[in-house]
């Protein structure tokens, strides 16, 4: 049963890939494609040292950030708590300024609508 699955699904996906290829746009698409994957192997084929030597450079960069995150964490880890203890606080003040916003754009508008409401003679 699972022979003739996977041999569905192989059928499948030649039969798709071949109706596809019908659309030119596609078939040039996809020369480009398999011309730019060979010369990318190419490429990485004959400068085997230097692409060595750049996954090197960035592992030892990627380790370096990682032991200097490390070495920090007890700092990282006190900022942390002292921003979520924060957190409450900062909310508490900005309702409080906000309410007092609103409580002063209140006044105001009472005050208009009190001089307004006078006739002026």
């Amino acid at each position: 049963m699972a022979n003739k699955l996977v041999l569905g699904m192989v059928v499948g996906a030649a039969v798709g890939a071949g109706i596809s290829l019908l659309n030119k746009e596609t078939r040039e698409k996809t020369a480009r494609q398999v011309t730019n994957v060979k010369t990318d192997i190419q490429y990485y084929m004959n400068t085997k040292g230097e692409v060595k030597e750049n996954v090197g450079g960035k592992l030892s960069t990627v380790k370096g950030l990682v032991a200097n995150i490390m070495e920090n964490k007890e700092y990282y880890l006190e900022k942390i708590s002292e921003l979520k203890s924060l957190t409450p606080a900062v909310t508490a003040m900005l309702a409080d300024t906000k309410q007092s916003f609103a409580n002063e754009e209140q006044l105001e508008a009472e005050e208009k609508l009190k001089t307004d409401s006078v006739i002026h003679l």
